[in-house]
């Protein structure tokens, strides 16, 4: 029992901050069919130049998960969550507060890269785990709920915007 108590607490020091790191890295494919309404519906955007603006921001966390992944271990991994994280949160609150429509393909591709740190300080995690097949799973199945909150919220909060 004792065996089982330590691998438990071994990867829950490794789960948890995996699973912060991966739940904000995935957010912007979470809410983009909710973005692209927004885009459509509220600022007028074509589906075509809605979808553009979004893949923009994709592509930015794409191309700085590829390109910090390789990287991550010369930087601090936790610095680089960090930033990325509040690069994300940052740009989100401008957008909120109704920066200017000039700024907003910047704000995203901003947003993108940030969660784009996130997702590879989540994966060098998983890379330095002693099991990591089972570290992914685990974490999986802690986002799963976690994207079920955030299909469930989204529409609420977005509702009264």
């Amino acid at each position: 029992m004792n065996a089982v108590w330590q691998r438990f607490t071994a990867e829950s020091r490794v789960l948890r901050p995996l699973c912060g790191a991966s739940s904000i890295g995935y957010l912007p494919a979470l809410t983009m069919p909710w973005l692209i309404g927004f885009l459509s519906r509220d600022l007028g955007y074509t589906g075509a130049r809605a979808g553009t603006i979004v893949t923009v921001q994709l592509g930015c966390l794409a191309a700085t998960t590829i390109l910090l992944g390789s990287r991550i271990q010369r930087v601090n991994r936790r610095l680089a969550a960090l930033a990325g994280a509040f690069a994300m949160i940052a740009c989100g609150l401008a957008l909120i507060v109704n920066a200017p429509a000039v700024w907003l393909i910047a704000f995203l591709a901003v947003a993108g890269a940030g969660c784009g740190a996130c997702n590879a300080a989540g994966s060098s995690l998983v890379s330095q785990a002693a099991d990591p097949v089972r570290m992914a799973s685990n974490c999986w199945g802690w986002i799963v709920i976690w994207q079920t909150a955030i299909w469930l919220a989204t529409p609420l909060a977005t509702e009264h915007l």
